[in-house]
């Protein structure tokens, strides 16, 4: 008998408590097919939990679509509907899942546009750095909106706004000296 079984099952090691080896081959089934989902199918259920009203189920599945990055990316209107909509603690990620899952930006860009005007400093905030993060290159209302940020009473927001600017035009040098 080792330190880790019981008497009963010291001489029958595969078997715990008289259930055998058939409920550890049935967890194993009931695990490696849980594991099998295709990406798809999990990439709709975290779609489907953005629209649960639960904050901690929203941030929970926002933070795994980050972790999925563009695979995700079909997830752009759901995550862009809790940006503009959503619980104000999950905006601000919301926009930075936005450039993870939609790098090039092309479907993200309106979505953080509508964004950098928000009342809201964080979500300002988090925007302006997602609008950074995007490799696809700004049109001149973009600039211009990120420009009127330099002024913004939010810290935040002008610190990101600048970097966003020195990122996007690396030619100018007055972004990068302000920053």
């Amino acid at each position: 008998m080792n330190r880790f079984s019981c008497g009963r099952c010291a001489s029958r090691p595969a078997q715990t408590h008289g259930r055998g080896p058939g409920l550890a081959f049935a967890i194993f089934v009931l695990f490696a097919s849980a594991c099998a989902n295709p990406v798809d199918k999990r990439i709709d259920l975290l779609i489907r939990d953005l629209d649960s009203g639960s904050p901690a189920i929203v941030d929970a599945s926002l933070r795994a679509l980050h972790d999925l990055g563009p695979v995700a990316g079909r997830a752009v209107p759901a995550v862009a509907k809790v940006l503009k909509e959503g619980h104000p603690g999950l905006r601000p990620p919301a926009a930075i899942v936005l450039a993870r899952i939609n790098p090039d930006g092309i479907r993200v860009l309106p979505h953080l546009k509508e964004v950098l005007a928000d009342p809201d400093g964080p979500t300002r905030a988090q925007a302006a750095r997602a609008v950074g993060l995007v490799e696809a290159p700004l049109d001149q209302v973009t600039l211009e909106l990120l420009g009127r940020l330099e002024k913004d009473p939010t810290p935040a927001v002008r610190a990101f706004a600048l970097w966003t600017l020195a990122v996007k035009n690396p030619a100018e040098k007055r972004y990068v000296d302000e920053l």
